[in-house]
């Protein structure tokens, strides 16, 4: 079996909730999850080592819009790698943010 066919079966025990999100990271990491795009996996890294910025503080950091900021973000909820209070950054995101 390949890492991507292994890789490929832990993420269907994860989806089905067979396997627990935490576990999965635990044996591929943050980095052999290619679901992640390279954006968020860096998104990831860098929200490990500031989890208490805002949206706006978060892109302050880098020269991507909002959108792409946005879509990385929510890839990463969607795939179990926020915490509740990263999880708030995509709450409540006004019109401001939607372009």
């Amino acid at each position: 079996m390949s890492f991507n066919e292994a890789n490929e079966a832990l993420q269907s025990l994860v989806e089905r909730k067979i396997l627990p999100h935490r576990i999965f990271r635990e044996i591929v990491g943050d980095f052999g999850d290619n679901r992640l795009s390279w954006a968020a996996k860096g998104l990831l890294v860098f929200l490990q080592n500031h989890p208490r910025l805002s949206l706006d503080e978060l892109l302050q950091f880098s020269k991507d819009d909002s959108h792409t900021v946005l879509s990385g973000l929510q890839d990463l909820k969607r795939l179990g790698y926020l915490t509740p209070e990263q999880e708030s950054l995509l709450a409540g995101i006004g019109e401001s943010y939607a372009s």
